[in-house]
């Protein structure tokens, strides 16, 4: 089932990314880049972030809570994937 919900989140991602990529090829030819890069960057940089997470969802092998603050319990991605099958980006 997760992996069933990740690809589906994934699917979005990836047209984001795509469509990120093609933004910045068809603004960095003119003199606005300058200007809008660094948000295109921060841009880039959280969808990298949220692709690397749907990917570490793929590869859960487990469910196991761990304490957090204030007595809830948070579920710890790095410690439930399979550390040993490469990430799907």
């Amino acid at each position: 089932m997760v992996g069933a919900i990740s690809h589906n989140i994934n699917q979005p991602l990836t047209a984001l990314r795509t469509h990120m990529t093609v933004l910045e090829q068809k603004m960095c030819g003119n003199e606005i880049c300058s200007i809008i890069e660094p948000y295109l960057n921060g841009i880039r940089s959280s969808l990298e972030e949220l692709i690397e997470m749907v990917g570490k969802l793929k590869r859960v092998t487990r469910y196991e809570r761990v304490r957090y603050m204030d007595g809830v319990q948070i579920v710890n991605l790095n410690q439930l994937v399979d550390k040993g099958e490469p990430e799907d980006s």
